[in-house]
């Protein structure tokens, strides 16, 4: 493969409209071809050649809020300031929270909205044990505690985003697997893993669109970044009152809000991490977030890059990364995070983890 060869974005299509843009970053045997990820990000207008002015220039000021409109003039020098990215370690993986993961399609049936209430509850009445620190967070403040399950490995409506395209890639590759001799048979099949990109500015200006005329007030009078306990209370209870009062609710308050919690704990701290949350918790996170789609340029703001890799260019991402300390010791800070970076290092070269003869 052509190092310097170009990539271009096609639009897929969700039932009878395009929903975003997606695209494949092939990766071959040669040394140099991974470091195609550090010109995507660093000299984006290499790699897209033609569709990068659709991506990052062609952009209006109205588009953003007046607190984005600063970024506006990084798109020089740094083009992706302000987005938001996902690492997927399959392509073929839907973007889904671990709330839908658990609770949608089981035998079980029970209200999800109940059953989202009833975890944060859970929660909230055992932590303090465990976690004194956790008993002086506002009771409403539900957004907080919901990130704070999350961290824990919780199942809730939050679905994981980092402002680091280079946190994302270790998300997508860490859990790789090398192929060995015995695979010889699947040695033809492409692997792909995945990149997913959110323009944060463009998510902030477009949820507000569907924002019920009763919140967009709140917004106004009580706080302009939706997170005063009252605003939230009112975000995740709009829908669910919609059905229980006998509406129509499954097309109703479609959309997904990016949301950083006041609190950062140290997880998220060291993972650049934020959140994406769809605000109808009866539908999947991907019929909330393409329902934000209302136009062709809409697709440039939400892109999939497809990675395909083989057992040479996965181990050099590997390595880069962690030459870049972006690693389970460092992203995880725990003994667990620690374990999970010794089992990488003995197939990470120049990192032998052997115990030298003179030391037995």
């Amino acid at each position: 493969m052509d190092c310097r060869e170009q990539i271009s974005f096609t639009p897929v299509k969700i039932g009878k409209k395009n929903c975003y843009r997606e695209t494949t970053l092939k990766l071959s045997d040669s040394t140099k071809s991974y470091l195609r990820l550090l010109d995507l990000f660093f000299r984006p207008s290499e790699v897209l050649g033609e569709d990068f002015p659709k991506i990052f220039l062609d952009r209006d000021e109205a588009d953003y809020h007046d607190y984005h409109k600063t970024l506006l003039a990084t798109q020089g020098f740094l083009p992706w300031n302000g987005w938001l990215f996902r690492g997927q370690s399959h392509a073929d993986y839907n973007l889904a929270t671990k709330f839908q993961r658990l609770c949608f399609d089981r035998p079980l049936k029970k209200d999800l909205f109940d059953l989202e209430q009833g975890i944060i509850r859970d929660f909230r009445r055992t932590v303090g044990a465990f976690y004194p620190v956790f008993r002086s967070i506002d009771e409403n403040d539900l957004y907080e505690y919901m990130s704070q399950i999350q961290h824990f490995g919780g199942a809730t409506r939050f679905l994981d985003v980092t402002f680091s395209i280079f946190v994302a890639l270790f998300f997508a590759v860490q859990s790789l697997e090398f192929r060995s001799a015995i695979d010889d048979k699947k040695k033809d099949e492409s692997r792909k893993c995945a990149l997913w990109c959110f323009n944060r500015m463009w998510i902030e200006k477009q949820y507000k669109k569907f924002l019920p005329e009763e919140i967009k007030e709140m917004y106004k009078d009580i706080d302009e970044f939706g997170k005063h306990p009252e605003i939230q209370k009112a975000i995740l209870r709009y829908v669910p009152n919609i059905k229980k009062n006998n509406g129509l609710y499954e097309n109703a308050f479609l959309s997904v809000i990016n949301m950083t919690p006041d609190h950062m704990n140290s997880r998220l701290v060291r993972q650049k991490g934020s959140f994406l949350m769809p605000t109808n918790p009866y539908r999947t996170f991907e019929d909330n977030l393409f329902n934000m789609v209302l136009s062709e340029k809409d697709t440039w703001n939400i892109l999939k890059i497809n990675i395909e890799y083989n057992n040479e260019t996965l181990l050099y991402m590997q390595k880069f990364l962690d030459e870049m300390n972006v690693n389970h010791s460092v992203l995880f800070e725990n003994m667990e995070g620690i374990c999970h970076n010794i089992n990488a290092k003995v197939r990470i070269p120049g990192d032998a983890i052997t115990v030298p003869r003179n030391a037995q």
